[in-house]
């Protein structure tokens, strides 16, 4: 039987990324805060969050088995009527990836 091109789906419905890219685009669809490079390493983005709430979700992911990166969000991933809020994300916030050891 030939293999579909068609991404699989769960008994609900819902598409189940097969790809970095597929898990990017289901997950992050207006996200350009998500490093393209990180994805074709096998990461996953998790969420962005504050610094401090970071090291809450950090030592979760670690006691879960997962390799973890923190990665500040780039300026450039905002749009320019958001330059202000850009400003203090970049200085706060970070991107948690994750990846399976």
């Amino acid at each position: 039987m030939p293999m579909s091109n068609k991404p699989s789906a769960n008994s609900a419905g819902r598409v189940i990324p097969e790809t970095p890219a597929e898990y990017h685009a289901a997950h992050f669809p207006h996200s350009a805060a998500v490093d393209p490079r990180l994805l074709a390493e096998g990461w996953k983005p998790r969420f962005a969050t504050d610094s401090e709430r970071a090291e809450e979700a950090v030592e979760i992911y670690r006691q879960l088995g997962f390799e973890i990166r923190r990665e500040r969000i780039p300026t450039q991933a905002f749009a320019d009527v958001c330059r202000a809020c850009a400003l203090a994300a970049a200085c706060s916030y970070v991107m948690i990836y994750t990846r399976s050891r």
